[in-house]
């Protein structure tokens, strides 16, 4: 299925116009200005690549448990993303090149609305050479395999931005209560895990074995600080650190009941 010109004067408004269909390839035409809200929302789409480089991607344009894109291009001329874009889907690799792109201000724009939700995935995450600044809350909410961040001169890289940590327990599942934390649904979806419910000292961490203490990075990004995430330090105790530090992730992963 081929879509080459204007999706909104195509579609008329176009949320949900082409939701729940199954599409053997999808190629959007150079001519688009702006994906609408939902548009691909539920679709069945198992794509190589996929390349958007229009000037707006609207709320949950690509929403989807089906959905299986190879590589997924952001081109520098996005300037406007939506939240949700590609919640749900998974994704081989995200290569994000949009310069100044504005996102949604109250969620992530790749990952899910709510962490409750199944997790957008990506085995790696390429922030080009020439972005300029990120959005906040971007990458949060997504399991990402590796970042790669290659940019010269952004304006932010702050913790919301960046989900490296995606692969490690919250806050809650380690200290059973949330201190440093920046929402309060961290409380609602998560539960502390009987290994670190005993004594400190199970959450301590060793760098290798008989090495030194570590400090390790929770899911988290710490409240009121958009460049902080929170940390379990090399006590054992419950603090917060700037994304930026060279802090270790656990080798852990996490069991959850099937995403409706």
């Amino acid at each position: 299925m081929s879509y080459t010109q204007s999706l909104n004067s195509m579609f008329g408004g176009g949320i949900g116009a082409i939701t729940t269909t199954h599409i053997g390839e999808l190629h959007i035409g150079s001519n688009v200005k702006s994906i609408p809200e939902m548009a691909f929302k539920y679709i069945a789409l198992d794509q190589e690549e996929l390349v958007l480089d229009m000037e707006k991607i609207s709320n949950e344009a690509f929403r989807g448990n089906d959905i299986h894109i190879g590589r997924l291009v952001i081109g520098e001329h996005v300037t406007k993303m939506g939240y949700g874009m590609t919640e749900s889907a998974t994704i081989g690799t995200l290569d994000y090149n949009a310069a100044s792109a504005a996102g949604s201000s109250a969620y992530g724009v790749f990952g899910p609305t709510y962490s409750g939700r199944r997790h957008t995935v990506a085995g790696t995450v390429n922030i080009g050479e020439g972005v300029k600044s990120i959005p906040r809350s971007c990458f949060e909410n997504m399991s990402i395999g590796t970042v790669n961040y290659n940019a010269v001169s952004s304006t932010y890289k702050g913790s919301e931005s960046f989900s490296m940590f995606q692969n490690s327990p919250s806050e809650k599942e380690v200290f059973g209560e949330i201190t440093n934390a920046t929402r309060a649904w961290w409380n609602t979806y998560y539960v502390q895990y009987p290994i670190f419910a005993l004594t400190g000292r199970t959450r301590v961490k060793m760098e290798e074995e008989g090495g030194t203490r570590a400090d390790w990075w929770l899911l988290n990004v710490n409240s009121g600080d958009a460049e902080q995430a929170v940390i379990a330090d090399g006590y054992g105790y419950d603090y917060h650190s700037f994304a930026t530090r060279p802090f270790s992730v656990p080798i852990c992963f996490r069991i959850a009941a099937k995403a409706k």
